[in-house]
């Protein structure tokens, strides 16, 4: 059964004062490859090649289960903005 190559998926949440923020702790299933965006640009791969990525881009290495993954992300001044992020 062909299955499709890529999935996207968005989560919504609150920022009420961004500088107080000193890390982000992020949880995904991840089923071969993983790129994290935050307000549109991309902060983080997890088993993705270089260069830029396409609905067809391939993981580096192709595994059996999907597996759950923790991202720590810092030093990001400037990424998070006040309000909602669809």
């Amino acid at each position: 059964e062909e299955r499709p190559l890529t999935c996207y998926f968005r989560h919504a949440f609150e920022v009420e004062q961004p500088g107080e923020i000193e890390s982000l702790r992020l949880e995904l299933i991840v089923d071969d490859g993983a790129a994290i965006y935050i307000n549109g640009t991309e902060r983080q791969r997890l088993n993705l090649p270089e260069g830029p990525l396409r609905s067809d881009t391939e993981a580096v290495v192709g595994v059996q289960l999907p597996s759950t993954e923790q991202v720590e992300l810092h030093d990001f001044a400037g990424w998070l903005r006040p309000g909602r992020k669809p």
